[in-house]
């Protein structure tokens, strides 16, 4: 997904009517809380994410009535529980061109820089934003400016907010001067506000470094490169680690996000995961999807040779005449049938290895399962049949399967590869197949409805499946969006509260 440009679309008229009544609940219920940043343009627009500040008592409180406006609107609603707050990502699903689909919050008890330096809700002092029906607490411009600076003195980045300080702090000089010198008296003898505000001093790294040890704040990094800190043994299990996972499929340490849309062929799949693309494609997180079946061609294929080695080497000039002449023909059969299905494995989970390590959601048109279930229908060899079975169990087992079950007639309607008692029968030995062997899956019944309607339901259950699995994902769009730098954006705070 475009993150900077889904940014810039306005809310859909359901997630802006769930904003609206969220605060009139809480204001209602008369919960301690505040919006610390990214309410300017709410309930149009907000930003990557809606940071709120709740007292100890009431986050559970606070909890129960999102889930509770999120039911009401239709909408899924996640958490993710963290030390001393909780992440909250709210969808909607539906694709409307040129509408963001989603919400996250950041719910915090605790600000904390340092073990002295912290601040809780008791702490602050407030005031209202009014912007059409929404009505929410916010913070007075004085403790926006000091959490603003510290921002920006723990992150390095006061140079970059140099302006934006200016001019809150033009608006209430003395107001803010106070706050900050009362709370952080330790500044005074380090630098004077006015001189860094009003006189355009040079703001050199050195000053945040100053700064940040009169105030012994620990620097945030942006991005914090783990990889450096490494050892040379922790490098060589990850690369090991990658190593293994492309080239032994049938080893399951890793626990890759992925998921798999299976039934009979014209059960309308491929229209069903186009759609799901879409609506996933509009959230904040990576999405691929692929054939099971891509890149795979067989090896008694006459044109595999072409494709994948065009140019054949001296052992293999040398060998060819011991594989025609001197092999029995159901010894090569055996190999080239293993060959195959090992080739078909190893190139699906190349695909889902691909998607694990860039911290892609995977979703599968069809897969090793349904390879079985289709060797079996068509009457291929017994060994053909042993080794497909085989193989499908030794592959990676998807997070969740979704069988895509339609009137065996109306599938027929479609494509005519099978016949209805053989669609049946697929459908019915694909359940089965799940079932004896543990797979976790979920029948979506077709039943005269749309693909769309079908790929919303399949959306929503992929959600609920992912649970707090989700946010590392939204956490990795908004690593490449580098949001982090734009903590606040006083110019709007103060147009809003002169």
């Amino acid at each position: 997904m475009n993150l900077r440009k889904d940014l810039d679309h306005p809310l859909t008229t359901n997630l802006q009517s769930f904003l609206i009544e969220l605060f009139s609940t809480l204001n209602g219920n008369t919960v301690n809380y505040t919006v610390l940043r990214s309410y300017e343009d709410l309930p149009e627009q907000a930003g990557f994410d809606i940071d709120v500040l709740v007292q100890d008592e009431d986050l559970k409180k606070v909890l129960d009535v999102f889930q509770e406006i999120g039911q009401k609107h239709g909408l899924i609603v996640l958490k993710n529980k963290k030390k001393n707050f909780y992440n909250i990502a709210v969808f909607e699903v539906d694709h409307i061109e040129g509408k963001r689909t989603w919400l996250l919050f950041d719910l915090e008890t605790k600000i904390a820089f340092n073990d002295d330096l912290f601040f809780k809700y008791k702490d602050f002092e407030f005031s209202e934003f009014k912007s059409g029906q929404l009505e929410i607490k916010v913070l007075r411009v004085d403790w926006y400016f000091l959490l603003t600076f510290l921002y920006a003195v723990a992150k390095g980045t006061l140079r970059a907010k140099h302006d934006l300080l200016k001019n809150l702090y033009l608006s209430d000089t003395a107001l803010i001067k106070k706050r900050v010198l009362d709370t952080l008296s330790c500044l005074a003898a380090e630098v004077d506000l006015n001189a860094l505000f009003l006189d355009k001093i040079n703001v050199q790294p050195a000053i945040c470094a100053k700064l940040r040890d009169a105030l012994d704040i620990v620097e945030l990094k942006k991005n914090p490169l783990k990889k450096e800190t490494q050892s040379c043994l922790n490098r060589f299990k990850s690369r090991f680690s990658k190593y293994l996972f492309f080239r032994l499929f049938f080893i399951h340490y890793h626990k890759p996000l992925f998921f798999v849309l299976s039934g009979a062929d014209g059960a309308g799949k491929t229209t069903v995961l186009n759609h799901v693309d879409r609506l996933m494609k509009g959230y904040p997180i990576r999405l691929k999807t692929f054939h099971h079946q891509e890149g795979w061609v067989k090896l008694s294929d006459p044109l595999h040779e072409n494709n994948l080695s065009p140019k054949r080497s001296i052992l293999r000039i040398i060998l060819r005449p011991v594989w025609h002449y001197c092999l029995p023909i159901s010894i090569r059969k055996r190999i080239v049938t293993f060959i195959d299905e090992k080739y078909y494995c190893t190139q699906v989970n190349k695909s889902i290895g691909r998607g694990f390590y860039s911290h892609e959601i995977m979703i599968s048109d069809r897969y090793s399962y349904d390879q079985h279930i289709k060797t079996i229908l068509l009457k291929k060899t017994e060994l053909q049949i042993r080794y497909s079975k085989l193989f499908s169990l030794a592959m990676k087992k998807p997070k969740l399967a979704f069988i895509v079950w339609d009137e065996p007639e109306r599938v027929f309607e479609r494509k005519q590869e099978l016949t209805v008692e053989e669609i049946a029968t697929y459908q019915k030995s694909l359940v089965n197949f799940y079932h004896e062997h543990r797979i976790r899956s979920a029948v979506v019944k077709v039943k005269k409805r749309s693909s769309e309607e079908v790929a919303k339901e399949i959306v929503k259950t992929i959600l609920a499946t992912l649970d707090k699995e989700v946010f590392p994902e939204i956490f990795e769009c908004k690593k490449d969006f580098s949001s982090f730098v734009n903590m606040f954006t006083p110019e709007e705070f103060l147009r809003e509260n002169r």
